[in-house]
């Protein structure tokens, strides 16, 4: 019998961690990702617009008919629906933490949490706000710009900022639309588009 590994994306298979013969060996593999699943401070909740779900499951090849797979979970209307793995039976299965990616506007990268509250905490004396789906930190001379996936995951990043950054720096909340001129400002002062800024969710 083989034994594999997976990340789900809703009923779907979406990533493989490991395959081999020995059970001991999946079973290393599944806790090692469930320890790092629980370390991710800002996951991913939503694709394309839409929410999603990743769960973690251990697998055996079909081949073994004594087995019942335990692979089903709800959908939107409370169904149980059985996770589609053709040739695959479900020995374990958990809700999972996928790390979210955040863009950075200057650095033109994608980053983690981890690595946006390390730029962060270098401006001790910066204001930190947000408005559409944008995380806007400014300390008077540099200026960040951090785009998410929607209002809802620059609300969620920001209150999780607040949190583990605390009295640190000032956080003053969503920017008011009469509050917004200086943000423009400062944009046009750091040389940026301001239509990026009206862009109010992304594509992914």
């Amino acid at each position: 019998m083989r034994y594999r590994v997976m990340v789900l994306r809703g009923t779907q298979p979406y990533k493989c961690i490991i395959e081999s013969k020995s059970v001991k060996t999946c079973e290393a593999a599944y806790t090692k990702e469930m320890e790092g699943s629980r370390d991710v401070l800002f996951e991913r909740k939503f694709l394309r617009q839409k929410p999603v779900h990743y769960h973690l499951c251990l697998c055996t090849d079909s081949r073994n008919k004594k087995l019942r797979s335990v692979g089903y979970l709800r959908d939107d209307l409370g169904r149980l629906v059985p996770v589609e793995m053709e040739g695959w039976t479900v020995l374990r299965m958990e809700p999972f933490r996928v790390r979210e990616k955040i863009s950075d506007y200057f650095a033109k990268k994608l980053i983690t949490f981890e690595t946006m509250v390390k730029r962060i905490v270098r401006l001790p004396h910066a204001s930190v706000g947000f408005v559409f789906n944008k995380i806007v930190v400014d300390d008077g001379d540099t200026l960040l710009i951090f785009s998410l996936k929607n209002a809802h995951d620059a609300e969620r990043c920001y209150n999780l900022l607040r949190e583990i950054i605390g009295g640190k720096l000032i956080f003053f909340g969503r920017i008011a639309k009469s509050n917004r001129r200086w943000v423009y400002n400062r944009l046009r002062e750091k040389g940026v588009n301001v239509n990026y800024f009206y862009k109010v969710a992304t594509k992914t």
